[in-house]
């Protein structure tokens, strides 16, 4: 009781210090609201405005936010995290000020737990679930807002802090928001949202974020919502990092497998197993039998990625250390290091049981890997092909396999074809698998081409008329099909719209 007593003591000398001061008070208290990761979760927050430093002695007197939520908007699981905060204090919904928008506000009841404004952090006041569906964004009211006050129905929305600072004697006021919810949207369709792959917002995939309209960001087969498997955005305890092409595969030829140092294109061992690439029947596997003896290449070079002829057995001599192995007295007559009567199968074919085989011909054109320099005939040489033995795979990420982009002749030619090694061959800003929307390699009447960079000729580039890069005129956006978007100053336009071309 004595508790409650001197809370509303409390409240009364606010109150009385809001009358006596308001005039000479400064609004110094921000608030926004976001969406977590999980999509459904939003938080509302608040932080003193820059300059503003108040101790943690503070007293919130009355408090009230109000939300800005696409028709429709549902939600449950409202729960108070400082301060205590009523669940919905009213809803308006399609005003005809805003008919797009309904309108909740939150009220606050009184300051238990205690709400502390700390300089440089943010305070979560209260969150909820939405449980209808991402129609769209969620805002904070803005004083600019069409349903402010005043308004159509004479209600009072907006948002509201009054704060005494008990230890300084300072008021503080709510004076605006910094921040609003995106709509949950994925339009790689990645598993990820637009905005946790964007986490600053601004358009551009810069350093450790993923790219929101390219699936697979670091082009190494998975999906960025596959590694990042509870879609945060931070990398985790068991999860590979999307925007990492070496994580978790470093078999690509700009990745350091063996980590020694040396990229795999450069390196002579990539596995760091003490046989070289060349002799070793599995180039990424340290523990690879390369002369089928039953002992690994690692454990017969000693574990220090050379082979030193003692104290070390021979890793490519099936006879060594033991001349009784099954390999010592059986065959390997197709050449490729698997022995008969042990892990061979087929000993007249070259490709079984490795298609990768230095001895296998991968490809059928009669030169066997170990000196094919396109081992799958794809275009890409195999210092460079990020699947040295899969002519679908996409060395430069781009959305396009490189067989498409170098038109299947096993070969890139320049001007013709896209570049199987760079995802924007015309450097317009647009991926070519992007301009490619079809990913047959040829350019279609609804398509930008990937070889020029202004399709329409009309002075700007595709990538200047479509903004976000994404292969769709959207709002705000010209065509860039369209010589006559956005000026119609070409011969073929109207400019002035009197039916006649310019």
């Amino acid at each position: 009781m004595k508790s409650s007593i001197l809370y509303h003591a409390k409240i009364a000398l606010v109150a009385f210090l809001l009358m006596m001061g308001a005039s000479a008070a400064k609004a110094q208290i921000e608030t926004r609201v976001k969406l977590e990761s999980d999509g459904v979760t939003y938080t509302v927050f608040a932080r003193p405005k820059t300059g503003a430093t108040p101790t943690l002695m503070t007293l919130t007197g009355t408090g009230q936010i109000t939300f800005v939520v696409p028709n429709g908007f549902q939600y449950n699981s409202f729960t108070t995290i400082n301060g205590n905060w009523n669940g919905q204090v009213s809803r308006v919904n399609a005003p005809v000020d805003n008919p797009n928008n309904d309108y909740i506000s939150f009220g606050f009841l009184q300051d238990v737990p205690q709400i502390k404004y700390i300089p440089g952090q943010e305070t979560p006041l209260f969150r909820l679930k939405r449980t209808s569906a991402c129609t769209g964004g969620v805002s904070l009211i803005n004083d600019d807002d069409p349903f402010a006050s005043p308004n159509s129905i004479g209600s009072n929305p907006g948002n509201d802090l009054s704060v005494i600072d008990m230890g300084n004697g300072k008021l503080y006021l709510w004076q605006n928001n910094y921040g609003s919810a995106p709509a949950c949207t994925d339009a790689d369709a990645d598993g990820l949202f637009d905005f946790v792959e964007d986490a600053n917002g601004n358009g551009v995939v810069d350093p450790g974020e993923t790219n929101p309209n390219n699936p697979d960001s670091d082009g190494d087969g998975l999906a960025d919502g596959t590694e990042d498997a509870d879609h945060d955005g931070v990398v985790d305890s068991g999860e590979s990092n999307p925007a990492n092409l070496c994580s978790p595969n470093a078999t690509f030829p700009t990745c350091d497998f063996d980590g020694d140092g040396i990229v795999n294109s450069s390196d002579t061992d990539d596995d760091g197993d003490g046989v070289a690439d060349v002799d070793d029947v599995e180039n990424f596997n340290m523990d690879s039998d390369s002369d089928g003896d039953g002992i690994s290449d690692d454990d017969e070079t000693g574990g220090d990625g050379v082979y030193n002829p003692a104290p070390d057995s021979d890793p490519l001599s099936p006879c060594d250390p033991n001349a009784n192995a099954a390999a010592c007295t059986g065959t390997d007559a197709d050449g490729d290091g698997f022995y008969a009567n042990n892990n061979d199968p087929n000993d007249n074919n070259p490709c079984v049981p490795s298609s990768s085989a230095n001895a296998c011909d991968f490809d059928n054109d009669g030169s066997p890997n170990g000196s094919d320099l396109d081992d799958d005939n794809d275009g890409v040489q195999d210092v460079n092909d990020s699947g040295p033995h899969n002519p679908n795979s996409d060395s430069d990420s781009d959305g396009l396999t490189d067989v498409v982009e170098t038109g299947g002749d096993a070969a890139y030619n320049q001007g013709v074809d896209t570049n199987p090694l760079d995802n924007d061959t015309d450097n317009d800003g647009i991926m070519d698998g992007t301009e490619d929307t079809d990913k047959d390699g040829s350019r279609d009447l609804n398509e930008t081409d990937a070889l020029v960079a202004d399709t329409d000729g009309d002075g700007l580039e595709d990538g200047e008329e479509d903004t976000n890069f994404n292969g769709v005129v959207n709002i705000n956006e010209s065509d860039p099909l369209d010589d006559c978007d956005p000026v119609a100053v070409g011969p073929s336009c109207d400019y002035d719209g009197d039916g006649m071309f310019n």
